[in-house]
């Protein structure tokens, strides 16, 4: 969610990721401008089959959660301009190309699959944007070198 919060939190301007022992955890990122600030909440696990919109979550439900995580801090909100509560699905398959485990290094891989298609990560700083990046990236300078002829076919089974 993003607010404008008034509170005693000492950090509330620099990017922090608070643990507490007994309310969960919190991202703090803050806006541009100087303001608002990004709050990324951690809210109890879902049960089996349980699903975020289940639960009826609303603004005030997060800024309760934020200001347990932060006690003994003083956190209000004077303006919630942007929240959201989704589920976070963290994924990743078996495998990255069509060739099995028996088949390697005796067959080359025809489909490669990357980014999302392969793994989904928390949305917390950009995780998944930034491994799914480096996985096409890796994935294309290895079909180009070996498509230039520049590396073996091998280089593929990375």
């Amino acid at each position: 969610m993003d607010v404008l919060p008034p509170t005693d939190f000492p950090d509330i301007r620099l990017k922090c990721a608070i643990q507490s022992a007994e309310a969960g955890s919190l991202l703090i990122i803050p806006r541009e401008g100087g303001y608002m600030v990004r709050l990324y909440i951690e809210l109890d696990a879902l049960g089996g089959g349980e699903r975020v919109a289940d639960r009826g979550v609303t603004a005030d439900m997060l800024i309760g959660k934020a200001q347990q995580i932060l006690s003994p801090y003083r956190f209000e909100v004077a303006e919630v301009a942007w929240w959201s509560a989704y589920d976070i699905g963290q994924r990743i398959c078996d495998a990255f190309d069509d060739v099995s485990d028996a088949q390697r290094g005796k067959k080359q891989p025809r489909i490669f699959i990357a980014s999302d298609a392969c793994h989904t990560h928390s949305p917390k700083a950009g995780q998944g944007m930034n491994v799914s990046m480096a996985d096409a990236f890796n994935l294309g300078w290895k079909l180009g070198a070996v498509l230039r002829q520049q590396a073996l076919p091998e280089l593929l089974d990375t």
